[in-house]
């Protein structure tokens, strides 16, 4: 996949998690809440990847660290 298209899609997988949470999600609203995390810190890794192939270190590290947030509550919980 060329560079251009991962912010786009990342876009657009958040948009999916916003339009749909995983909480009303048939399958995931069955997962534990620390699951429902790590659905939401891969959204954020993923947006990291894409922010940070597209040359962008600003965007990319303001989801990675929101990607270490999610990371950390979840092994604090475990």
């Amino acid at each position: 996949v060329k560079t251009y298209a991962w912010i786009p899609l990342a876009d657009f997988c958040d948009t999916v998690l916003t339009w749909l949470p995983p909480e009303s999600d048939p399958y995931l609203s069955s997962l534990r809440p620390d699951q429902l995390d790590q659905v939401r810190a891969g959204l954020a890794f993923q947006k990291y990847e894409a922010y940070r192939r597209a040359g962008r270190a600003e965007e990319a590290m303001r989801y990675y660290e929101q990607f270490r947030q999610l990371v950390a509550r979840d092994s604090s919980q475990n």
